[in-house]
């Protein structure tokens, strides 16, 4: 996978229906290893952001996928994704 995924890896249609989203969401991640788990947030106030954590089997992919994807982590555990809405 490439060091950078660009700026349209993060933008999808936050009104999905949550098991689309996570079925999109947890392909993308994979590129980067295992998926242990991903939680969707609601939709944010300014319907234009939905925030997801994901947490994948290793520290480093992790790491990985927040620096792909310019996540943060959250101590070793998640990496918090804001996603966009997409036109």
């Amino acid at each position: 996978m490439d060091e950078n995924v660009g700026d349209d890896w993060l933008r999808v249609n936050i009104r999905l229906p949550d098991q689309e989203l996570l079925a999109i969401l947890k392909k993308r991640c994979a590129e980067f290893g295992t998926v242990k788990f991903i939680q969707l947030l609601p939709i944010a106030s300014d319907n234009l952001h939905r925030f997801a954590f994901v947490h994948m089997s290793t520290l480093t992919e992790n790491m990985d996928l927040a620096a792909a994807a310019g996540g943060s982590t959250l101590g070793h555990g998640a990496v918090a994704l804001c996603l966009e809405a997409d036109s």
